[in-house]
C-alpha cells in the first residue's frame, strides 16, 4: 500500500503522484491544479466527465477547480499515476474526460510521463509540449461542455467567491447563508446542487489546497502554524482531513517532496 509524491525537476509546479493498491475515502474534491491521470491497474467508479467505470489504460483529465470524486473497487489490484500542473502550463486542458486508450497509446502516454518525471529539466518543455500534443490528438472527439449552466443564482457565486477569499477565517454556515439572504438549509441545498460539494466541504478543500502550497515552501513554518493560518482548529485537525484528501499526513507530504524544513522549536 503507497501514495508517493514527488516534484519534477525540484519544481512546485508540476508534482507527481504514483498510487497503489490504497483504498482512500470517496469523496467529492478539487484541485487548484490540472490533473492528468492514467489508469494502469484495476478498476474504479468515479465522477470525471460522468459517474461511471473506468479501467486500466484509461487517460484521464480534470481541469482545475473541477470537483470529481474516485472509488477504487478492488484496492488490492489498483494502481494509477497522476501529474499535477498548474493551468498556466497547459492551458488547453479546459474540459473534464476520461477516455479509454490501446495498448499503444497507453504505452505513448507511460513514455511520455516516464520521460517526463526522470529526464533532465533542459528537456522538459520538450516533453510537456508532447504530453499537451497527446492529448489534444487523443482527446479532440470527447469534449462535452461541462460547464455550470449560466441561471446560477448570483448569491451563489457570491458566498463561493467569499469563501475562496476568506478561507483562513472562522467560517460558518450559518454565517455564510446570512450574508447571502438565505437560510442554512436552502444555501447548503442550492450551493451542492450547482457546485457538485457542500459550501462546507468548498471551504475544507480550500484551506487544504492552500496548505498543500504552504507546505512546498522550503522555510515553511511548522505545522501547528500552518494548521491555524489556514482555517484548522489545530495540528490534530489539520492532520485528519489533510490526510483524508491526499492520502498522507502533512508532514510525510513536505518530506515525500524533499522540503527541509527549519526548526522551529524554541530553546529552553
Amino acid at each position: 500500500m503507497s501514495i508517493t509524491y514527488t516534484k519534477v525537476h525540484n519544481r512546485h509546479d508540476m508534482i507527481h503522484k504514483f498510487c497503489q493498491f490504497t483504498l482512500q475515502t470517496p469523496r467529492f474534491q478539487f484541485h487548484d491544479t490540472i490533473s492528468i491521470g492514467f489508469i494502469e491497474k484495476g478498476h474504479c467508479l468515479a465522477h470525471v466527465d460522468s459517474i461511471r467505470q473506468l479501467g486500466p489504460n484509461t487517460l484521464v483529465v480534470i481541469p482545475a477547480q473541477y470537483v470529481h470524486w474516485c472509488q477504487p473497487i478492488d484496492p488490492l489490484h489498483w494502481q494509477y499515476q497522476m501529474l499535477f500542473l498548474e493551468p498556466k502550463l497547459m492551458q488547453s486542458a479546459t474540459h473534464p474526460m476520461a477516455i479509454k486508450l490501446t495498448t499503444m497509446q497507453s504505452q505513448q502516454l507511460k513514455n511520455i510521463l516516464h520521460r517526463l518525471a526522470s529526464g533532465s529539466q533542459a528537456t522538459q518543455h520538450a516533453e510537456l509540449n508532447q504530453l499537451t500534443t497527446f492529448l489534444q490528438h487523443h482527446t479532440l472527439n470527447n469534449v462535452v461542455d461541462h460547464t455550470i449552466p449560466h441561471q446560477v443564482d448570483p448569491r451563489l457565486t457570491e458566498a463561493k467567491s467569499y469563501i475562496k477569499t476568506n478561507y483562513a477565517s472562522p467560517l460558518s454556515m450559518p454565517y455564510l447563508a446570512h450574508t447571502v439572504g438565505m437560510t442554512q438549509f436552502h444555501f447548503t441545498r442550492l450551493f451542492k446542487k450547482y457546485y457538485h460539494i457542500s459550501p462546507n466541504k468548498y471551504l475544507v478543500n480550500c484551506r487544504i489546497n492552500h496548505a498543500q502550497k504552504q507546505l512546498l515552501n522550503a522555510n515553511s513554518q511548522s505545522m501547528a502554524a500552518i494548521a491555524t493560518q489556514n482555517g484548522f482548529y489545530d495540528e490534530s485537525h489539520f492532520n485528519k482531513l489533510f490526510k483524508q484528501y491526499t492520502g498522507i499526513t502533512p508532514k510525510h507530504y513536505q518530506t515525500q517532496l524533499n522540503v527541509k524544513v527549519v526548526n522551529h522549536q524554541q530553546n529552553d
